[in-house]
């Protein structure tokens, strides 16, 4: 995935798990209209990589809603 990123943008990737809608944050959780567990559990996957990014960068706990 690095190969084809442009230069100096972050990514990662991981499988979505049982239980990864836990990763929302409070204010993500309600950002979120789907009710369908795989939905939600997509998100938290998704916003767990995006947060562990942003902590890399030193901003910590930065919901990230839906518009």
């Amino acid at each position: 995935m690095a190969a084809i990123a442009p230069s100096g943008v972050r990514i990662g990737c991981r499988r979505i798990r049982e239980g990864d809608e836990a990763h929302l944050l409070p204010g993500e959780a309600h950002s979120i209209p789907a009710r369908q567990p795989g939905m939600r559990r997509a998100s938290g996957a998704a916003r767990w990589i995006a947060h562990g990014l942003l902590a890399e960068l030193g901003v910590g706990d930065a919901a990230i809603l839906r518009t």
